[in-house]
């Protein structure tokens, strides 16, 4: 204790956050007060260990009103930090498992996916060998129908590769991303499913909407699952030959929205209050909590998401995500 009295306030902070703290100290001296809830400061402990906190600050003042003493408090935040990024991990944890039970739920459509190019593979070899086997080969006819061949190829790996990316499991990275083409890869996992239930998927995306803050996979995940309780609300309306609708538009300055609007049932005897709640589910096998997840993941983002009904029928979800700063 004796050591700390003998040590200022430069000798044991970090030193990017050394003048910050000095204005504080100023402003609060003046009147002005420190920021509302604080201010977050690093700390070093002895053996050099920074602790991450906030530091509030108290004025003394005379008799005349003049300040004597500024009295400061430092809050370690070190365990709360811990808690968020354990409550962080948990909730990516919980979202790798919800994309493993979808794509399981996906199974029989994603094999038909994957099984078209291998059949075409098939059909094409054979027809390459007959033509070698037949002699006189026509070079020409040979190098289209291998064409052909690699094209399928290529179609069977990039649904691997989609699914290779859905499903790893990996920490969280918010990182800059074109706003449209994480759209347009989320709706490349869903046309599968879509096909399955005798519907489509249409895109309306706004043109130069620059780039958003995410986790490409993530978002993905959120607009996957809205894409598919839309395809069976209208399943179950018995709504087919019927496009369901993804769009995005500049929602205002700052960010991004998605939306996706399907012409289905609707929500049912109201619910709208606990509609994102977990466990809360319209489905006889559902466990409730896709758009709980859907929630935490859009506002782990910066963003939010939200529900509003159809006058002709059927629903619309939305969600925001912030836009990436200009570049410099």
């Amino acid at each position: 204790e004796q050591e700390l009295q003998r040590l200022g306030y430069r000798d044991i902070t970090h030193p990017e956050d050394a003048a910050a703290i000095a204005a504080a100290l100023e402003n609060h001296a003046g009147g002005a007060g420190t920021p509302s809830g604080g201010l977050a400061v690093r700390y070093r402990r002895r053996d050099g260990h920074l602790l991450p906190g906030i530091l509030r600050c108290g004025v003394v003042r005379d008799s005349a009103g003049r300040p004597f003493q500024v009295i400061a408090e430092f809050q370690d935040r070190s365990a709360e930090i811990e808690a968020e990024r354990e409550a962080s991990r948990a909730r990516e944890r919980l979202a790798h498992v919800t994309r493993l039970g979808t794509l399981g739920e996906m199974a029989a459509g994603i094999a038909h996916e994957i099984n078209q190019p291998l059949t075409a593979i098939g059909t094409y070899a054979q027809a390459s060998r007959r033509l070698v086997a037949a002699g006189g080969i026509d070079s020409d006819r040979l190098l289209e129908t291998l064409d052909k061949v690699s094209a399928q190829a290529h179609r069977a790996g990039e649904v691997i590769r989609r699914l290779r990316i859905f499903v790893r499991r990996r920490e969280s990275r918010i990182e800059v991303h074109e706003a449209n083409g994480v759209v347009r890869e989320a709706v490349k996992l869903a046309e599968t499913e879509a096909r399955v239930r005798d519907s489509d998927i249409n895109l309306e995306l706004a043109e130069n909407l620059g780039q958003v803050l995410a986790d490409p996979v993530q978002i993905q995940q959120v607009i996957l699952n809205l894409i598919r309780n839309g395809l069976e609300a209208m399943e179950e309306a018995g709504v087919t030959r019927e496009s369901l609708v993804v769009r995005t538009r500049l929602h205002d300055a700052g960010s991004v929205e998605v939306s996706v609007t399907d012409r289905g049932c609707g929500l049912r005897g109201g619910g709208e209050s606990d509609l994102f709640h977990p466990f809360r589910t319209t489905k006889p096998d559902g466990l409730g909590m896709g758009l709980s997840i859907s929630r935490s993941i859009v506002r782990s983002h910066g963003g939010r998401i939200w529900y509003t009904p159809e006058p002709e029928g059927g629903s619309t979800f939305r969600f925001t995500l912030p836009l990436a700063p200009p570049r410099s």
